[in-house]
Protein backbone atom coordinates (compact mmCIF):
# COMPACT_ATOMS: atom_id res chain seq x y z
CA UNK A 1 0.00 0.00 0.00
CA UNK A 2 1.30 3.50 -0.72
CA UNK A 3 1.45 4.58 2.93
CA UNK A 4 3.55 1.55 3.92
CA UNK A 5 0.58 -0.22 5.52
CA UNK A 6 0.25 -3.91 4.85
CA UNK A 7 -3.11 -5.59 5.33
CA UNK A 8 -3.01 -9.12 6.73
CA UNK A 9 -6.23 -11.01 7.33
CA UNK A 10 -6.36 -13.07 10.52
CA UNK A 11 -8.27 -16.21 9.61
CA UNK A 12 -8.43 -17.97 12.95
CA UNK A 13 -6.71 -18.06 16.30
CA UNK A 14 -7.13 -20.97 18.67
CA UNK A 15 -4.53 -20.31 21.36
CA UNK A 16 -5.23 -16.63 21.95
CA UNK A 17 -8.25 -15.38 23.74
CA UNK A 18 -8.62 -12.55 21.24
CA UNK A 19 -10.12 -13.65 17.95
CA UNK A 20 -10.35 -11.15 15.14
CA UNK A 21 -11.97 -11.51 11.76
CA UNK A 22 -10.87 -8.09 10.55
CA UNK A 23 -7.56 -7.02 9.10
CA UNK A 24 -4.47 -6.53 11.24
CA UNK A 25 -2.80 -3.25 10.34
CA UNK A 26 0.97 -3.18 10.32
CA UNK A 27 2.14 0.40 9.94
CA UNK A 28 5.61 1.55 9.01
CA UNK A 29 5.40 4.03 11.88
CA UNK A 30 5.47 0.98 14.17
CA UNK A 31 8.36 -0.67 12.32
CA UNK A 32 10.18 -1.66 15.54
CA UNK A 33 7.13 -3.40 17.00
CA UNK A 34 7.48 -7.19 17.36
CA UNK A 35 4.88 -9.47 15.83
CA UNK A 36 4.48 -13.13 16.74
CA UNK A 37 3.08 -15.33 13.97
CA UNK A 38 1.71 -18.76 14.87
CA UNK A 39 0.88 -20.95 11.84
CA UNK A 40 -1.08 -24.20 12.05
CA UNK A 41 2.04 -26.33 12.60
CA UNK A 42 2.55 -24.70 16.03
CA UNK A 43 5.84 -23.07 15.04
CA UNK A 44 6.27 -19.49 16.12
CA UNK A 45 7.87 -16.73 14.10
CA UNK A 46 8.89 -13.50 15.71
CA UNK A 47 9.50 -10.62 13.37
CA UNK A 48 9.60 -6.88 13.47
CA UNK A 49 6.92 -5.02 11.52
CA UNK A 50 9.71 -3.62 9.32
CA UNK A 51 10.80 -7.19 8.35
CA UNK A 52 7.24 -8.20 7.52
CA UNK A 53 6.76 -5.15 5.31
CA UNK A 54 10.08 -5.82 3.55
CA UNK A 55 9.09 -9.45 3.02
CA UNK A 56 5.76 -8.40 1.53
CA UNK A 57 7.53 -5.94 -0.78
CA UNK A 58 9.96 -8.64 -1.94
CA UNK A 59 7.06 -11.01 -2.61
CA UNK A 60 5.28 -8.32 -4.62
CA UNK A 61 8.44 -7.58 -6.64
CA UNK A 62 8.94 -11.29 -7.29
CA UNK A 63 5.35 -11.64 -8.52
CA UNK A 64 5.83 -8.66 -10.83
CA UNK A 65 9.10 -10.09 -12.19
CA UNK A 66 7.53 -13.51 -12.76
CA UNK A 67 4.75 -11.83 -14.75
CA UNK A 68 7.29 -9.86 -16.77
CA UNK A 69 9.36 -13.00 -17.41
CA UNK A 70 6.26 -14.89 -18.59
CA UNK A 71 5.51 -11.98 -20.93
CA UNK A 72 9.10 -12.08 -22.20
CA UNK A 73 8.82 -15.82 -22.89
CA UNK A 74 5.70 -15.17 -24.98
CA UNK A 75 7.40 -12.39 -26.94
CA UNK A 76 10.47 -14.54 -27.60
CA UNK A 77 8.35 -17.55 -28.52
CA UNK A 78 6.37 -15.48 -31.05
CA UNK A 79 9.57 -14.01 -32.49
CA UNK A 80 11.13 -17.47 -32.81
CA UNK A 81 8.01 -18.75 -34.54
CA UNK A 82 8.21 -15.89 -37.05
CA UNK A 83 11.91 -16.61 -37.67
CA UNK A 84 11.66 -20.43 -37.61
CA UNK A 85 12.95 -20.80 -41.17
CA UNK A 86 16.15 -18.97 -40.22
CA UNK A 87 16.78 -20.26 -36.69
CA UNK A 88 18.24 -23.63 -35.74
CA UNK A 89 18.13 -23.18 -31.95
CA UNK A 90 17.74 -20.45 -29.39
CA UNK A 91 18.31 -20.19 -25.68
CA UNK A 92 17.59 -17.94 -22.74
CA UNK A 93 20.31 -18.13 -20.12
CA UNK A 94 22.08 -15.93 -17.60
CA UNK A 95 25.34 -14.30 -18.62
CA UNK A 96 27.16 -11.41 -16.96
CA UNK A 97 24.36 -10.89 -14.39
CA UNK A 98 21.64 -10.45 -17.00
CA UNK A 99 19.53 -12.60 -19.25
CA UNK A 100 20.96 -13.56 -22.62
CA UNK A 101 18.84 -14.54 -25.61
CA UNK A 102 21.17 -16.59 -27.81
CA UNK A 103 20.08 -17.42 -31.35
CA UNK A 104 21.82 -20.03 -33.52
CA UNK A 105 21.19 -19.43 -37.22
CA UNK A 106 20.58 -22.16 -39.79
CA UNK A 107 23.00 -20.29 -42.04
CA UNK A 108 26.74 -21.01 -41.68
CA UNK A 109 27.56 -17.41 -42.62
CA UNK A 110 26.69 -14.09 -41.02
CA UNK A 111 23.01 -13.34 -41.68
CA UNK A 112 22.15 -9.62 -42.01
CA UNK A 113 18.42 -10.31 -42.01
CA UNK A 114 18.41 -12.20 -38.73
CA UNK A 115 20.70 -9.58 -37.17
CA UNK A 116 18.27 -6.83 -38.19
CA UNK A 117 15.31 -8.74 -36.77
CA UNK A 118 17.19 -9.50 -33.57
CA UNK A 119 18.11 -5.82 -33.19
CA UNK A 120 14.45 -4.82 -33.62
CA UNK A 121 13.45 -7.41 -31.03
CA UNK A 122 16.10 -6.18 -28.59
CA UNK A 123 15.05 -2.55 -29.03
CA UNK A 124 11.37 -3.44 -28.65
CA UNK A 125 11.93 -5.35 -25.41
CA UNK A 126 14.17 -2.63 -23.96
CA UNK A 127 11.51 0.00 -24.71
CA UNK A 128 8.48 -1.88 -23.44
CA UNK A 129 7.38 -0.44 -20.07
CA UNK A 130 5.74 -3.75 -19.17
CA UNK A 131 9.22 -5.33 -19.17
CA UNK A 132 10.91 -2.60 -17.14
CA UNK A 133 12.66 -5.02 -14.77
CA UNK A 134 13.95 -7.36 -17.49
CA UNK A 135 17.62 -6.90 -18.34
CA UNK A 136 18.23 -8.79 -21.58
CA UNK A 137 21.01 -8.88 -24.11
CA UNK A 138 20.82 -10.65 -27.46
CA UNK A 139 23.46 -12.55 -29.41
CA UNK A 140 23.40 -14.53 -32.62
CA UNK A 141 25.80 -17.13 -33.90
CA UNK A 142 26.01 -18.78 -37.30
CA UNK A 143 25.24 -22.47 -37.47
CA UNK A 144 27.77 -24.24 -35.23
CA UNK A 145 28.18 -27.35 -33.15
CA UNK A 146 27.13 -27.52 -29.53
CA UNK A 147 30.67 -27.00 -28.18
CA UNK A 148 30.69 -23.51 -29.64
CA UNK A 149 27.25 -22.31 -28.53
CA UNK A 150 27.47 -24.00 -25.14
CA UNK A 151 30.41 -21.73 -24.33
CA UNK A 152 27.86 -18.87 -24.28
CA UNK A 153 25.48 -20.68 -21.92
CA UNK A 154 25.61 -20.57 -18.15
CA UNK A 155 24.39 -23.69 -16.40
CA UNK A 156 21.61 -24.13 -15.87
CA UNK A 157 20.15 -22.95 -19.14
CA UNK A 158 16.81 -21.36 -18.33
CA UNK A 159 15.04 -22.12 -21.62
CA UNK A 160 15.88 -23.82 -24.87
CA UNK A 161 13.80 -23.39 -27.99
CA UNK A 162 14.44 -25.88 -30.78
CA UNK A 163 13.25 -25.60 -34.35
Amino acid sequence: MPDGTIMIEVLQTEKNTVVSSGPVRLKWSEKDRTVVIEPEDDDKYTMKVEEIIQTCNIKQQRSEYEYQFATLKNILGNWIHQQKDKIDKSFVTVRDTRLLFLVISKNIEYDDAIEDELTKLDWGIANTPLLKDISLSVQSLPQCDNVVYESFLSPPVILEYTG
